[in-house]
C-alpha cells in the first residue's frame, strides 16, 4: 500500500494492499485469459510508443518495448531495443541481464551472455533487490 495511505483510501483509489506473510506466494498465470493479457500488452506497447515520441532520450520506453518484443517472440527487435536502452543507461542491470539471456537462448553466444551477466552484477548497487542479484548469479552458475 502506498506509504501513509489508509486502507479505505487505498481501496477507493484502486491500490492493492500489500502485506508481509510468513510464507512464499506464487503466481500461477493470468486468470483473465490470454485475450486480456494480449490487450494489456498492446495497450502498454502503444503507451510506450507515445512515451518514445515525447521523450526519445528516456531509456524506460525502450526497455519496456524490448520486454514487449520478447513477449511477442521478436527477439532481434528486442535486442535492438535493449541496446538503445543501454546506450542511454549503460548501468541498467535489468537490460544487461535480459540481453545476456537473449545471447544465451536465442543467439547461442555463451561468451557474450556471461559478459553481460557479469556486467549486470557489476551495475547493481545496495538498493538492488536480493532476488534480482540471486537470479543473475543462478544464471551464471548454469
Amino acid at each position: 500500500m502506498a506509504s501513509g495511505m489508509k486502507e479505505d483510501e487505498a481501496k477507493e483509489k484502486g491500490k492493492v494492499r500489500i502485506a508481509k506473510v510468513p510464507y512464499n506466494m506464487h503466481h500461477y498465470g493470468y486468470l483473465r485469459g490470454r485475450d486480456f493479457l494480449e490487450r494489456k500488452f498492446d495497450y502498454y506497447y502503444r503507451l510506450g510508443q507515445k512515451h518514445l515520441e515525447v521523450a526519445p532520450e528516456d531509456p524506460r520506453p525502450y526497455f519496456n518495448r524490448a520486454v514487449h518484443e520478447v513477449h511477442c517472440r521478436k527477439y532481434f527487435d528486442a535486442m535492438e531495443s535493449y541496446k538503445r536502452t543501454l546506450e542511454l543507461e549503460p548501468k541498467n542491470h535489468r537490460a544487461l541481464n535480459d540481453v545476456a539471456i537473449l545471447y544465451l537462448t536465442v543467439i547461442g553466444d555463451l561468451v557474450k551472455a556471461e559478459e553481460h551477466m557479469l556486467n549486470s552484477l557489476a551495475a547493481m548497487d545496495e538498493n538492488t533487490h536480493g532476488e534480482e542479484r540471486a537470479r543473475v548469479e543462478r544464471n551464471l552458475e548454469e
